[in-house]
Formats: structure tokens, sequence, C-alpha cells
């Protein structure tokens, strides 16, 4: 019986002085974890140097822009950012880029046409929307056919035409589920009495159409020309609203990192602190019950 519980004993203390050792051992792996983790932060920092200077030379790019064509007070920087980037992605080789930021009521100048190759503004006008989008301010927006709401997003102006509305451009929306249906919808830039700046005077607003961005109609040819540049050569267009969700969604983004972060940061702290201190309690019982089994014995 003795041999039994020395035999138990010493097990008990073979296996303590065990759990002791991979304590240790995990705390030097972990150690050395916490070393290469540093050493990839390092490495993926200066990797995400490039790419930051990339990114914050794009962002140089558009900023300069901005300020150069004198937009400053007239359209917001974000709109213009976001009609910036969405160019590039596009096609840099179309010269012209139209922004309409619907965001703003119609009794403003909220139709920029800007010359990309010589980076300066060629238009500033009034622009109307769609009769069911709003009264003086738009606020809703449709993709779907007898809807007479405006729609957003990108759009790739294609050929003019002599119609209903005189001289026309047509629209081709680039944004699935957004504004593809702009050719079914016979969405085009046009002329109309009712854009006219003199229809705010008496109406506190614009007119409205039945969804074409419509511009005031003595300078609808000269306009059209400036932003299509000459019948084969097309441009690009965008249409924005929604700058604030923009905004609220990128908020979003980065307060969910934080919390992720955040989360990652207790998990290591778990890992390297609670961990431990788990083993050495379980450590201590096992060396309290080898020493209650050695007290039996003797006594």
């Amino acid at each position: 019986m003795k041999k039994k519980c020395i035999l138990l004993c010493a097990a008990m203390f073979t296996l303590s002085a065990l759990s002791f050792s991979s304590v240790s051992n995990g705390d030097s792996t972990r150690n050395s974890r916490v070393v290469s983790r540093t050493t990839t932060v390092t490495t993926n920092r200066n990797v995400g140097k490039n790419t930051t200077k990339s990114t914050s030379a794009k962002k140089d790019e558009a900023k300069s822009l901005y300020d150069n064509i004198g937009l400053r007070g007239k359209l917001d920087y974000e709109v213009f950012k976001i009609a910036f980037n969405g160019y590039n992605k596009i096609n840099k080789k179309r010269e012209v880029l139209t922004i309409i930021d619907y965001s703003r009521p119609s009794s403003d100048q909220r139709m920029f046409v800007i010359d990309m190759r010589n980076r300066k503004l060629l238009v500033e006008t009034h622009v109307s929307h769609g009769r069911n989008s709003g009264g003086k301010m738009a606020t809703s927006f449709s993709n779907r056919v007898g809807s007479y709401q405006s729609s957003l997003g990108f759009f790739k102006t294609e050929n003019t035409y002599m119609g209903g509305n005189g001289y026309s451009l047509v629209l081709n929306g680039l944004e699935k589920g957004i504004n593809d249906n702009a050719k079914k919808r016979y969405i085009v830039m046009h002329g109309a009495d009712y854009a006219n700046p003199s229809f705010i005077k008496t109406e506190g607003r614009l007119g409205r159409s039945f969804g074409c961005p419509a511009i005031p109609r003595n300078i609808t040819k000269t306009t059209i020309d400036k932003i299509n540049v000459s019948f084969n050569i097309t441009s690009s267009l965008f249409i924005d609203a929604t700058t604030a969700l923009s905004l609220a969604y990128e908020n979003l983004t980065k307060k969910s990192i934080t919390q992720a972060s955040k989360m990652k940061d207790f998990v290591v702290k778990y890992n390297s602190v609670f961990l431990p201190i788990i083993f050495y309690i379980f450590t201590a019982l096992i060396l309290l019950l080898s020493i209650f089994c050695i007290v039996s014995i003797v006594s």
C-alpha cells in the first residue's frame, strides 16, 4: 500500500513538473510568436506604406484638381472625390466628367462639366430632377420604368439626336440595379423651359422632368457638345445624392474594425496572462494533493 502511495506521489510530482515545464515552454513559444508577429506587422506596415503613398497621391491629385478648377464652395469635395475615383476606374480616355449633385436644391447650380485633360470647369448650370423624386430637394430615386424618378450613379454618354425635347444626349447607366434601365426609361439629357433659372423666381424651384436631367434650353446645344466633345467621343456622367450615406457606411466600417481590434487584443491578453495562471493553479493543486498523500503515508 505504501509503495502504491509513493508511486502515486512520484507520478504527481512528475506531472506537476511537466505542466510547469509546458507553461515555461509555452511562454517562450508565445514570446517568439510575439516577436514574429511584431516582425510581420513591421513588414506589412512597410508594404502598406507604398499602398498608402499611392492612395495619398490619388487623394492629392483629386484635391489639387478640385482646388484648381474652383469647385470649393460650389460642389462638396466628397462628391467630387467619389466621381473622380469612379472616372479613373471607368476609363481615363474620356476627356470630360460631368457631375450632378442632387443633394443640393434645384434652385442651386448643381451640374458641373469638367475638362479632365485641361483641368478646367467648362459648364456650371442648373439641372432638374424627376417629378417623383421630390420638390425643391430630390429625396427619392429609382431605376424602375415608369417611376418618373431620377437615377443615381455612373453613366456613359453616347450619341446625340433630335427628339421631342429637341437636341438630346443618350445616357447609358453603368450600375446594375441602380441605373441600368436608363435606356429603357428613355433617360436622356435634354433642354427644357422649366429648367431655366427664371422659373425659380416664380416657383422657388425648377420644374421637374419624367426622370431626365433637364438643363436650361438656351444652353442645351453648347453644353451637350462640350460634354460629348464630338459625336464619336463619349464622356462620363456621375449623379450623386448619397454622400452622407457613404460617409456613414465608412464610419461604421471603421467602428467595426476598431471593435475587431479590441477583441483581438483581448484574445492575445487572455493567451499571455490568463492561460498561464490556470496552469499554475492546476500545478499547485497537484502539489497540494501530493503533500496530502505524503502526510497520510507518514501518519
